[in-house]
């Protein structure tokens, strides 16, 4: 734009004769319209990369964070943990998901999933990153928690999740295992924090027998238990 603010400048200084200036004009005309085009291109660029960002780290059924996008959080948020305020996380199952799947379609898991994780979102909010972490597995991450916010944030997500899921007149229900291990406290790496809260899920699906719901913290587990594992 300085340099066209200077061409027009100089267009009134000096007295052009007419082929010249109508050549000028155009060129001007040119210059604006390439500007345009480029502004454009900028805008279709950048949608572009906000697109490609979108696909990278956000599950495409559901719209929640993704398990590459999750991994990334754990590694970045490790070291604001400490044995006082322990990340807190929430590794979860569905139960009967499959008896849903099997029975109506893959188009009823689809708008389970969506549901589920819809749900999720809403408990969550701002308290903690959520993400889907492949088949009907979620897990949630809660910053300088406690064991207590912890149990209280598994007792909503298990109350919200076994509600009722209505889906082309059919009421559908599902049930959900937790599993919950505290970063700093019974876990000190990223990847042991994601194993003891997926061996503690393992550990409520074995109640499902006696309970839809549970949720079983890592460092209840008995060490035959964590063997077996």
């Amino acid at each position: 734009m300085l340099i066209l603010a200077f061409l027009l400048k100089e267009r009134a200084r000096i007295d052009w004769p007419m082929t010249r200036m109508i050549e000028f004009n155009k060129l001007t005309l040119n210059f604006i319209e390439m500007s345009a085009e480029l502004t454009e291109l900028f805008g279709e660029l950048q949608e572009s990369r906000n697109r490609l960002h979108h696909m990278a780290y956000n599950d495409s059924l559901t719209g929640v964070k993704n398990r590459s996008y999750f991994m990334n959080v754990l590694r970045e948020r490790a070291d604001t943990a400490s044995a006082e305020k322990p990340h807190a996380l929430l590794y979860m199952d569905l139960n009967g998901f499959k008896g849903i799947n099997d029975t109506f379609g893959h188009n009823a898991g689809d708008a389970v999933l969506k549901t589920v994780a819809d749900r999720l979102a809403g408990i969550c909010g701002e308290t903690g990153e959520l993400a889907r972490i492949g088949g009907d597995e979620f897990v949630v991450l809660l910053p300088e928690s406690s064991k207590e916010l912890a149990a209280r944030m598994a007792h909503s997500i298990i109350e919200r999740i076994g509600m009722p899921i209505e889906f082309n007149g059919h009421s559908l229900q599902v049930g959900v295992s937790i599993g919950i291990s505290l970063y700093l406290i019974d876990s000190h790496s990223v990847e042991e924090f994601m194993q003891h809260g997926d061996m503690a899920m393992y550990a409520s699906k074995k109640t499902k027998a006696v309970k839809r719901s549970h949720f079983t913290f890592y460092d209840t587990i008995s060490q035959e238990e964590v063997e077996v594992e």
